[in-house]
Parts: structure tokens; C-alpha cells; sequence
């Protein structure tokens, strides 16, 4: 169960997604995961196709289920009038992520509506994997985006609407990262769903924390408490919407 804070902020998430997306029509939901939006998503839909990396288990009327992957999509050019990728960029290698966009403009027919983390920071959280033993970002999150880095992946479609959504002041800093590595990373989120971006194995557990690295860490912790209390707060998400022209 999500701590009530974070169920306010998901909330406020998922309400400016389904403000953005366009009503009517056909849509390509990208990550559609446990189908957790996908039950609004589906109203007053001509057709919406859900798709993940694995087949998506999602018993709803009037939606399909696929596998794929957003970097080689199986579909037609201007297949879907909308086409929704929300916490699904951030996950993608950044060698491929340029071809991925290029996919989702490929197969939208009128609007392509992206969600992202805003300017995250990703040093927070970081773990160290038990299998491999690399050092991963937070939820296997590899890209940090603005509004430019969205505009310029997606040129030439237009943002018709943008949102900045929820507020945090979750950073750290070259010293507190220094910290955190040479004692582990004992403090990263290890309870992620995603796995290691390395060998695809899960990253728990915690590593076991010695005297020392309970001292490093709780360093590495105080600085970064000083840091947030100075810095001012930022979104924590990106939503945008872009129009495709008409032409293409």
C-alpha cells in the first residue's frame, strides 16, 4: 500500500495524464504493466490496445492485450490516433531511446502524449546489484529529462499541452554520491520491481551495513538533508502532449 503522500502524488499523476490524452478514437498505451490506468483509458474508446514487454493480463472490454517493444513497433504507420508513453522513456538504454520516439511518432496518427520524471536526479537512491554487483539508478531509471530534451525527440510534433506535475526536492550531490559508493549503497531502493539494467537479475537485497558504512551513509544522509532544505522544490513529472502534423 502506497504511504498517503505518494497515493496523493500518483493521483495527481494519473488525473493530469487523463486530462492530456486526447478523447475518442483508437490508442496504443506503451507500459501498460498491471493495467492500472488502462480501466479509464479504455472509456469512450474506439479501440485501445495495451502493450508491455510481456503480454499484459488485463480482463477488460474492448481491450487488446500485446506483447512488444516500443523500439520495434509491430503496427502500420498512423495506426493509432493517440499514442500514450507514460513512465516508459525513462527506462529505455539511452543508445535506443531516439529510435523508440521515432517508433511512437511512426504509428501515431494525430497525438503522441508522453509522461516522464522531471530533471530527476539519478544518483538518488542508487543500488549496488547482489548478482553482478553494478550500480544501478533508482527503478532502473537511465534518462533525466526537460521540456527541451521531449521537443527536440520528438521533432517535428508540436506540444499542444504540457504540465508539470507533484513537487519533491529529492537530489544529492558529488560528495553525498562519493559517500554512498564507497560504503555500497546500503540506502538504494531495493524493493524496485525493475531489475538490474546489467544482468537482469533483481537487485536486492541491501547489502549488510558495517560500522563504517553506517557512518558514510549517515554523512551522505545529513548532507543531503542540508542540500533540500536549501534548494527550491522542482515537478516531479513532465507530461506533454504533442500534436502531429497533419502532412505526416
Amino acid at each position: 500500500m502506497l504511504a498517503p503522500h505518494r497515493a496523493i502524488d500518483e493521483g495527481s499523476r494519473i488525473d493530469s495524464l487523463l486530462r492530456l490524452i486526447p478523447p475518442g478514437g483508437s490508442l496504443l498505451e506503451i507500459g501498460a504493466r498491471n493495467g492500472y490506468m488502462t480501466r479509464s483509458l479504455a472509456r469512450g474508446r474506439d479501440e485501445l490496445v495495451a502493450l508491455d514487454l510481456r503480454r499484459p493480463s488485463i480482463d477488460l472490454p474492448g481491450v487488446t492485450c500485446v506483447a512488444g517493444d516500443a523500439r520495434a513497433l509491430a503496427f502500420e504507420a498512423g495506426r493509432f490516433d493517440v499514442v500514450l508513453a507514460a513512465e516508459v522513456l525513462e527506462h529505455i538504454p539511452p543508445a535506443d531511446l531516439a529510435r523508440a520516439c521515432r517508433e511512437l511518432v511512426r504509428v501515431a496518427r494525430r497525438h503522441v502524449v508522453i509522461g516522464v520524471p522531471y530533471a530527476q536526479d539519478l544518483r538518488v537512491a542508487r543500488t549496488r546489484c547482489a548478482h553482478c554487483g553494478a550500480i544501478n539508478p533508482a527503478y532502473g531509471h537511465v534518462n533525466r529529462f526537460v521540456l527541451e530534451d521531449l521537443e527536440r525527440l520528438f521533432h517535428p510534433l508540436r506540444p499542444a499541452d504540457v504540465e508539470h506535475v507533484g513537487r519533491t526536492r529529492e537530489r544529492t550531490n558529488p560528495l553525498s554520491d562519493a559517500l554512498m559508493r564507497l560504503a555500497g549503497y546500503p540506502w538504494g531502493s531495493y524493493g524496485q520491481d525493475e531489475p538490474c539494467i546489467a544482468c537482469g537479475e533483481p537487485v536486492g537485497p541491501a547489502p549488510r551495513q558495517s560500522v563504517g558504512s553506517r557512518i558514510l551513509t549517515g554523512l551522505a544522509h545529513r548532507l543531503d538533508l542540508a542540500l533540500q532544505r536549501q534548494a527550491p522544490p522542482r515537478p516531479k513529472w513532465l507530461h506533454v502532449c504533442f500534436d502531429k502534423p497533419e502532412h505526416d
